[in-house]
């Protein structure tokens, strides 16, 4: 794999391509999307706020628009950034099982042995697995350092008892009889695993999913699934910016 560093578009926001928000824009007016799940808000002002916006211009009747942040320090600044829209709910948490999380990423093959995937970007070559594993314990920001999951599992301060485990076990399941819109940008370790957790929980069901960074680890083995797959069908994309926005149906598309 190569560094992400040095991806000629990394700095590069899909929030910021106007066919991306035309796409959103798009998928508004052409289906009842009444939940909106999305995993890394980050600090709130990227793709959380474009789809709020994009909710707001076309007067979408949304019943909530959940989105999950590991990091607190990052999940604190998206709740003061995303106050002013009242059918967000920013929620602290990791959206798949920890231990899920913790033996994917000790055991992807596409982490481990990075090298055999040339055309891969990865967020770093020094010792990936150390680095992912990180950021699944909300230490992203470097400022979280006893890795609050752990505190709020074993009775740490008191700020750490708002933190969600596993929070796709108990949204994806409401969802289930619905059209709804995933949006997965969260940690690049986990990437494929919540694609995949996605899967296992509505398959049977209707939806429209977003994937970001389809040339980095995070997703380039989703964006291969839904091409090969027959349930979705690609509603739009971008290869030079890396984005992918899809439908699955059980039916077929």
């Amino acid at each position: 794999m190569k560094d992400y560093a040095a991806y000629p578009r990394s700095s590069i926001s899909m929030s910021k391509d106007e066919k991306f928000l035309n796409t959103i824009d798009g998928i508004f007016r052409d289906n009842v999307i009444t939940t909106i799940i999305e995993s890394g808000t980050f600090k709130g002002t990227g793709s959380t706020t474009t789809i709020a916006e994009s909710v707001v211009r076309n007067k979408v009747d949304i019943e909530c628009f959940y989105t999950i942040e590991v990091d607190y320090r990052f999940y604190t600044i998206a709740k003061k950034n995303l106050k002013k829209y009242k059918f967000i709910q920013p929620i602290w948490g990791l959206s798949v099982d920890h231990n899920k999380a913790i033996s994917f990423i000790e055991n992807d093959d596409a982490i481990k042995n990075h090298s055999n995937y040339p055309d891969v970007y990865i967020d770093t070559l020094n010792n990936p697995v150390e680095f992912y594993l990180n950021e699944i314990n909300g230490q992203l920001s470097k400022t979280e350092k006893k890795k609050p999951f752990f505190l709020s599992m074993f009775g740490g301060a008191k700020k750490y008892s708002t933190f969600t485990k596993n929070v796709f076990d108990t949204l994806l399941p409401k969802v289930q009889k619905q059209t709804s819109l995933i949006l997965l940008d969260s940690a690049g370790g986990i990437g494929f695993l919540e694609f995949k957790t996605v899967l296992e929980y509505l398959a049977d069901a209707e939806f429209i999913i977003i994937l970001d960074d389809i040339h980095h680890l995070k997703h380039f083995r989703s964006l291969q699934f839904i091409r090969e797959s027959g349930n979705f069908k690609i509603l739009n994309e971008s290869l030079a910016d890396g984005w992918v926005v899809a439908k699955y149906s059980n039916t077929g598309l």
